[in-house]
């Protein structure tokens, strides 16, 4: 740069020239990247996140680049910004935190999705979506040991100690923080044992299709010895229900019934025979030791006659609590008992 000085009287003082040298440095282009909002694991990177934007025309080299899939954790995400003006403009970079989490589970199925009371240490499967390494059974509120198989499949083992008692048990999967959290929970049901007698239903058919709005039926073949029964199902789509009658359990579904594959767990509480008891039977069985000590005089002998009479009392009232035998016959106690059988319900 070049400065001339032309004075005011030039014949008293000459024109002079000066000059100095300025560098221009390329300037440096702002870049804009707000901090992107935190993702689920297995979520590819993408537009949503590498949306940084220049002062200038370029183009950003991000790094992870577009189509990465990120560790669960906070993540750092790089972006080069080349600017189109090379010669005006240097490349700049920038960087971003992105928070990667865990996904909520998902529980779909239960196989099994029963078993009877009393049984041995089992396997169950649980297939849902969004697994992940860590990712824990709950059986009621107990965390079971848990094998990871995939993101839809995981293998728990559920203790003999966990399976004493018939009952229905809620069954959840959770995964830890970040993120994570519980899935819904399915119902496991625990079928009364084989020592009480109950049967396993047969169904004929244990798949149909349906239109929603259409109730699917399914015959069924309960133990002879069962003289009453009623049905409740675990796993009906929403606004479903079921129940039985004439040999066969009945599934109605509504016009709003979402269309799928249900796998439906159809439970019977059956009324079945007990152990017969014949009235008189104990006391008379008692009698010969009475007799035997009726030689006993006083206190003794008032203790056992008292003794035999309300033991004989006692037979009278196990008899009147049996059903199907009169005063002086055989009388029958039933009792109840769960078993039951899956089916499968194609809504389309």
């Amino acid at each position: 740069m070049t400065a001339t000085f032309t004075p005011t009287n030039t014949q008293l003082t000459p024109v002079s020239t000066a000059s100095v040298t300025l560098i221009v440095n390329p300037a440096t282009p702002k870049i804009s990247w707000a901090t992107p909002s935190a993702i689920t694991s297995g979520t590819a990177l993408s537009g949503a996140q590498l949306n940084a934007t220049g002062s200038v025309p370029g183009t950003f080299v991000y790094s992870p680049p577009a189509g990465s899939v990120l560790p669960v954790g906070n993540e750092t995400l790089s972006a080069t910004f080349r600017p189109s003006d090379a010669t005006d403009y240097t490349p700049a970079t920038a960087s971003v935190v992105l928070a990667v989490a865990n996904p909520i589970p998902v529980l779909s199925a239960l196989t099994p999705a029963y078993t009877k009371a009393g049984g041995p240490t089992f396997s169950l499967n649980v297939s849902g979506a969004s697994f992940v390494l860590g990712s824990t059974v709950i059986w009621g509120s107990t965390p079971l040991a848990t094998q990871y198989v995939s993101a839809t499949e995981l293998i728990a083992s559920v203790p003999a100690s966990a399976i004493g008692t018939p009952a229905m048990t809620s069954v959840t999967v959770q995964t830890s923080a970040p993120g994570g959290g519980y899935s819904r929970a399915l119902q496991f049901e625990l079928d009364s044992p084989a020592t009480q007698g109950a049967g396993s239903p047969k169904f004929t058919i244990q798949t149909t299709t349906v239109s929603p709005g259409s109730s699917a039926s399914y015959a069924v073949t309960l133990p002879p010895s069962v003289s009453s029964a009623s049905v409740s199902c675990l796993g009906l789509p929403p606004g479903a229900n079921c129940s039985y009658a004439n040999g066969a359990v009945t599934v109605a579904t509504t016009a709003n019934t979402p269309t799928g594959t249900y796998g439906i767990t159809v439970v019977f509480t059956e009324m079945l025979p007990g152990v017969a008891t014949g009235f008189f039977s104990l006391p008379f069985l008692l009698l010969p030791l009475a007799i035997q000590r009726w030689r006993l005089r006083g206190t003794k002998r008032l203790m056992i006659v008292l003794t035999v009479l309300t033991l004989m009392t006692g037979g009278l009232f196990f008899t009147g609590c049996a059903s199907g035998g009169g005063s002086f016959g055989v009388g029958t106690i039933t009792h109840q008992a769960t078993s039951s059988a899956t089916v499968t319900l194609i809504v389309q």
